[in-house]
Formats: structure tokens, sequence, C-alpha cells
């Protein structure tokens, strides 16, 4: 192999070892051992035979400029509490909703208590009732009722207040930046890249309802340490408000809807909801939680009304996260700096953006694959629907291996791939095969190996193994500057050899583990990849080795 040379090989393939003779003793090579199973939640075990000998540096350059990061007080996932709910609430839909399969009657006399009419706008001022989910493990049945007043209306957006809100420190202009914000950014960039949402209500627009039901899901004085519930969409609103024996979700509003949480500056005393949250934290988070949740109201909205199921965990949450960094790209224009659907965002340009755009945009899907990247061999970016949304991590994983995907696998214009798989009808692995063209062997392939190689000085290495999109070895690299970095700044990378020494590791599903020959002595080398406990070459037809020559 030539220096920047990848090879991929089946643990068949490999059953022999692999032999580096004493002619190369100075040659570096990063021996990937990967598993490309699907969703299959098991973690198989191997055993890489080599003198294990104390950790090499990986193939890296010095980045050359301060980390931009300081993690945030909370984040837009909410930690583990938002993790969870999102898990209930996605949980819910997959397992209890069933998709129609037929088109909405819009004349139906069935109506939520709210009265607003089919195909109507209200009003500033006007009153409605609305039923918020949430309260109860049953969404459908276990919900509350709550009266709320128009505050804006936008071309794609009604503004609405729980009357129960302290209205601390939102103002007109808090309400009408939320829709304009709505309007210019958050729908076109989203319908760009995920097709038009439904329009259940034939109002052409998008309740938001600002509800302290919201944060009451988070006990008093809990939010520092174990996160918050911050907004949501929920699929059940665009069924029927019938029984579920009957097709429907109870609780249905049959609008599109989002509910946020409402600003509470003091969280003291009697009148308030238990946690502090000031005004410019909650419209920052609106923002954040409107982009995230619009892609989720889109995929669920068009899977029901076509008669689809509901996508996958993971790839609903990895197109969720996209569209964060989508809508990131399209508002740095107007701090001066704009950024293609492709065009690469290095560490340099992180250090000089707009800082409410960053920590609403893109610091989350950092910190996420932050998460991953340190600890690839406990998870991997196809994964069961609980655990994806129990375990951020998952969320980084899914991420980078569809924004991979989007860089590589979409002919140069990620929107219409995007746009294809929410379309469907399939759902998770096969829905995104289908439509990147490449099965997923070969996308993991590609993926795994540019997570160390992205951004290197390595000679020869051939343009597919980097990603278009960011330099993001050096994001997440420098993001190990702040408090919350784990002992591993990147990818874990162990030192292997020759001799009788051996690591015994997992790799989960659609992940890897990464070692580096380092030993220079002129002595020939021989890895072996084995079943624990024994001698035998490791036998899995998910197994895969790469081998990338680094130097």
């Amino acid at each position: 192999m030539a220096v920047g040379n990848v090879r991929v090989m089946t643990f068949s393939q490999a059953s022999n070892g692999l032999t580096i003779p004493s002619s190369l003793s100075s040659a570096r090579y990063v021996i990937v051992v990967a598993n490309v199973a699907g969703d299959t939640g098991s973690v198989p075990q191997y055993t890489v035979v080599g003198n294990l000998r104390s950790a090499a540096p990986p193939v890296s350059k010095s980045v050359g400029v301060a980390s931009p990061f300081a993690r945030p007080l909370y984040t837009r996932v909410g930690g583990v509490r938002g993790a969870q709910f999102e898990a209930r609430l996605r949980g819910f839909e997959r397992s209890r909703l069933k998709a129609r399969g037929a088109p909405v009657n819009s004349g139906s006399s069935l109506r939520r208590a709210d009265n607003v009419p089919y195909g109507t706008v209200p009003t500033v001022g006007q009153q409605f009732q609305f039923n918020v989910p949430g309260s109860g493990n049953d969404l459908c049945t276990s919900y509350s009722t709550v009266n709320a007043t128009v505050e804006a209306v936008s071309n794609y957006a009604i503004i609405l207040t729980d009357n129960r809100s302290l209205n601390d420190g939102f103002t007109k202009a808090s309400y009408d930046s939320v829709a304009q914000e709505f309007d210019t950014y958050v729908y076109p960039t989203e319908t760009g890249y995920f097709g038009a949402p439904t329009d259940i209500d034939h109002n052409g627009h998008v309740f938001i309802l600002y509800t302290p039901a919201v944060n009451l899901l988070t006990p008093p004085g809990t939010a520092t340490t174990g996160g918050y519930v911050g907004g949501y969409t929920f699929a059940g609103d665009v069924f029927p408000p019938t029984s579920e024996a009957q097709g429907g979700c109870p609780e249905s509003n049959q609008a599109e809807m989002f509910y946020l949480m409402v600003p509470d500056s003091t969280a003291v005393g009697g009148n308030t909801y238990g946690n502090v949250f000031s005004a410019s934290f909650v419209e920052q988070q609106t923002r954040a939680t409107m982009a995230h949740e619009f892609q989720h109201a889109i995929n669920s909205g068009n899977r029901y009304v076509n008669g689809y199921n509901f996508e996958s965990a993971w790839l609903d949450e990895a197109l969720s996260s996209m569209a964060e960094d989508n809508i990131g790209r399209v508002e740095l224009a107007k701090s001066g700096q704009s950024y293609g659907d492709l065009q690469t965002i290095t560490l340099n340009d992180v250090a000089s953006m707009d800082t409410t755009i960053l920590n609403t945009f893109f610091l989350e899907n950092f910190y996420r694959t932050q998460d991953y990247v340190t600890r690839p061999d406990t998870i991997g970016a196809l994964v069961s629907d609980a655990r994806v949304e129990n375990d951020v991590a998952a969320f980084g994983a899914g991420w980078a291996f569809l924004r991979y995907t989007a860089d590589w696998f979409s002919n140069g214009n990620p929107r219409p791939l995007t746009k294809a798989i929410v379309a469907g009808p399939d759902t998770g692995q096969v829905n995104l095969d289908n439509h990147a063209r490449a099965p997923l062997d070969t996308l993991l392939a590609h993926w795994l190996v540019t997570l160390y190689t992205d951004n290197q000085p390595i000679p020869g290495l051939a343009a597919q193994y980097n990603y278009k999109s960011y330099n993001l070895r050096d994001i997440i690299s420098a993001m190990c500057a702040d408090a919350g970095c784990t002992a591993n700044t990147y990818l874990p990378v162990n030192s292997i050899g020759s001799s009788s020494s051996s690591i015994t590791v997992g790799v989960p599903s659609s992940s890897a583990d990464y070692f580096i020959t380092d030993q220079g002595d002129g002595t020939a080398r021989k890895i072996n990849i084995a079943t624990p406990g024994s001698s035998n070459p490791a036998a899995n037809a998910s197994g895969r080795v790469y081998i990338i020559r680094v130097q």
C-alpha cells in the first residue's frame, strides 16, 4: 500500500492476519475494526492480537486556534431529561399511532376544543383552547387543556401564549421576532430540505404555543442537574380526535403545532414554575427547537397522510439534527458570513462565528458528536429506537453519519437526497441506502475511515476521506479545551505491534475501534483479529477491517 491508500477487507479476507514486512519498518498504518451490521443492538467482542505498547499519538496537526467553545448552562436537547422525554414521545408515536393511509377529511365535524374553523387564520388577541400532551404515559388520553391568546400572526406562524404564562420578559417584539424567524429562516429552509408540511386544518400556518405545561415537565430546581424539557411537537395532533380504536388520538388539536416553555426569571414563590429560564434564553431555545422539531412535524405528518410507517428514530433524529445546522448556515448570512450546503466550515470559521448563531444551531451537534467519537466502542449511528433517544452520543453519531452521506452521496446537492428520505415510504437503513444509492457497507466504510482521516496531513489520501461540510476533526478536538472534555480528545486509538499481547474490544453495529502500528525498529509485524479467548480468526459476516497507510 502506498501512503494515503485505503484497503477494505472482510474478516474472512483478513483471517490469516495482516503482515507488515521488515522492509517497511518506518511505515505506519491505522487499522479500523468495524461492524457494518444495521440496527442490531449487539456489541460483538473481538481480540486484536499484537504488541500492546504505550498509546501512540494519532496523525494530527496543530490547528493553531484557541477553542471558541464554552459549554452553555443548559443544552437544547435538555440533557438526560430532555432526551428521555423525547424517547417517550417518539416511542409512543411509533408504537401507538398508526398511519391513516387516506386523505384527511378537512370537512370533518370532529373538531378540537378551540373551535377555530377550518381554513381560517386567527387574529391577534383572539383566545382559544388547546390540548397539550406530555403529562402522562398515554399522550393521547393524558393531556392538559389550556386557554391561550394569539400574540402574533405571520405568513406561516400563529404564536400563542397560555394565559397562565408569567409574561416574564416576553414582549410583543419577542413574539413578532419568533414569527419572523419562522417565516424567514425555518419554513423556507426546511421545506427546501425536507418538503412541504401537511396542512391538516387548511390554514397554511403552524401553531406555536408557549405554555407552562412544558415547564411543568421539569421538576422544580432540577434543570441544571438533570436537564429539562424545552419544547416538542407531537404527531397525534394530525390525527382525528377520536379514540385509538377508531384510528385517532383524543388529544389531537387537528393542526400542525409546537409546544414551547415560557420564561420564568425567578423560579421562587408560588407564582412560578420551578426553574429559572430567562426570556433571552427561552427565545434562543425557541429558535433551535423550531429548527429541530419542524423536521419531525414534516416527516411524521406526511407519513401519516400517505399511510407510511413513521421513520426509524436514529434517522429521524439525524435529519432533525441536520436541520439545525442547515438553518445555522442560512442565518450566518446575517452576520456577513455565508456558507453553502457543502461549503467547508473550518475551526477558524467557528472561532469567528456569531456567538448566538453558534450556540443556537451548531454547538449541540458538535457536543453530541464529541460524545460519540470519544467512545465509539459503546454505540453506533444505527441503533434501536429506544436507545437513540436516551443517549445523546447516538444523536451525534447519526448526525455525523448523515452529514457525511450528504457530503459525498448526494451528487453535490443534499436537498433532493433529504427530501427523498423524508418522503419515504421506506424507513431507516433501507430508506437511506435507497436514496444514497449505496449499500450500508459502502457508506460505513467511507464514513468510519473519515472519522480518523478528516483534514489530516496524509499524502495521497483520496478526497472522499474528508468531510466537505466541516473540518469536523479539528472542531471536535478543539472542544476539549472546555471543562466538558472527556479523557480522550478525539477517537481513542490503541497502539499495536507484533507479539503475543492482545486487546479485546467491543464493536457496536455501525461503529468501529481504531488501532495504529507505530513500531519502527525494523521488525516485521503481524496483526490478527481473533475470537476472544482463542486463537481462532474472528468470524462475523458483518465484520470489516479498514487499513489506512498514513506514513
